[in-house]
């Protein structure tokens, strides 16, 4: 049998989550900052740091602001600067994504973002799913010259989102990558794999926090003694292990 290769990127929102990730064996990361508004662009230290210290693949996520994925020209050309300043913090890739108010893609300022990455791989990230037509928005990013599409189906997690991921991999038949994002986790990995036949997965593997605001001891021990992050590591090991198991048997 043919062993195909498996990726997971970690979608890691600072320099402890990328750790982790990096720790545990995660291959790729998606770095951003501001999780809880669904991602900024993160600085160039936190992009040099881990370039410098580590042997992940960086994929770096540019947005300049929370909110909608139409920019005014001021904004669009801090995209752009923001793009150039990867490219000098050593990062591998860039996450973007830009439509116009009607929610389809915003095709000349994506083409101008591909001339300005270069040879770096480059990633449309989920304004894909507030597209109406995803079939016409697949092709149109293959014309682009994009190497990915980071989505959940046009669905809130990749889970519901099956039927459509099965049918964009089906039709990009190698021309782009589909990767499933959102709410992927050890229990749903293996059949998300089998059932749409992809080979790379993002995921945050986070589990999601019960605690209360801190007072300073329990800040303190946080320097001591974290076992959110022990947790993540181990659901990140868990999702790579999961992840070449099921691609291994397709």
């Amino acid at each position: 049998m043919i062993r195909l290769p498996f990726t997971l990127e970690i979608c890691a929102g600072n320099l402890a989550s990328a750790l982790n990730a990096y720790r545990a064996g995660a291959q790729r990361i998606e770095l951003c900052t501001s999780l809880e508004t669904g991602g900024l662009t993160p600085s160039a230290g936190l992009i040099k740091y881990l370039k410098e210290n580590t042997l992940l693949t960086l994929n770096v996520l540019i947005r300049p602001r929370p909110g909608n994925f139409y920019y005014n020209d001021q904004e669009f050309q801090v995209i752009l600067d923001d793009i150039q300043m990867c490219k000098d913090a050593g990062a591998d890739g860039i996450v973007v994504g830009l439509l116009n108010e009607d929610l389809t893609i915003d095709i000349g300022r994506c083409s101008q973002i591909k001339d300005a990455v270069g040879n770096m791989s480059l990633t449309f990230h989920r304004a894909f799913d507030m597209i109406e037509d995803s079939f016409q928005a697949l092709e149109e990013l293959i014309v682009l010259g994009y190497d990915r599409i980071l989505t959940s189906g046009t669905m809130q997690t990749a889970y519901e989102g099956l039927v459509m991921i099965q049918e964009l991999n089906s039709l990009a038949d190698g021309r782009i990558i589909i990767l499933p994002g959102s709410g992927i986790n050890p229990s749903n990995i293996d059949e998300i794999i089998r059932r749409t036949k992809v080979q790379e997965i993002h995921a945050s593997a986070i589990l999601k926090s019960t605690a209360e605001t801190p007072d300073m001891k329990s800040f303190r021990n946080q320097f001591t003694y974290n076992p959110e992050a022990i947790s993540h590591e181990e659901t990140i090991r868990t999702l790579l292990r999961l992840g070449y198991q099921a691609v291994r048997s397709l």
